[in-house]
C-alpha cells in the first residue's frame, strides 16, 4: 500500500466542486464530502477523473463514518 504524501493532499481539490479532499488510508481513496463521492488511489496515484468518481454509499454503505481532519 502506497501512502499518499500529505504535501500532495494539500495541493489536490475535487475536480467537480473544487472542494477539499480527505484521504481514507485504509480504503486508499480520496473523499469529497461536498459532492458525496470518492476517487481511487492506485499505487500512490490519485485518479481524479470526474467520470471515475463513485458515490460514497458504494464505499461505506448508507452513512459514511466520521473522519477526523
Amino acid at each position: 500500500m502506497d501512502k499518499l504524501p500529505k504535501e500532495l493532499l494539500n495541493l489536490l481539490a475535487c475536480p467537480v466542486c473544487k472542494g477539499e479532499l480527505s484521504y481514507d488510508e485504509k480504503k486508499e481513496v480520496l473523499v469529497c464530502d461536498a459532492c458525496g463521492v470518492f476517487y481511487e488511489v492506485r499505487d500512490g496515484i490519485p485518479d481524479l477523473i470526474p467520470e471515475q468518481a463513485r458515490p460514497l454509499s458504494e464505499l461505506y454503505g448508507e452513512a459514511p463514518p466520521e473522519r477526523q481532519p
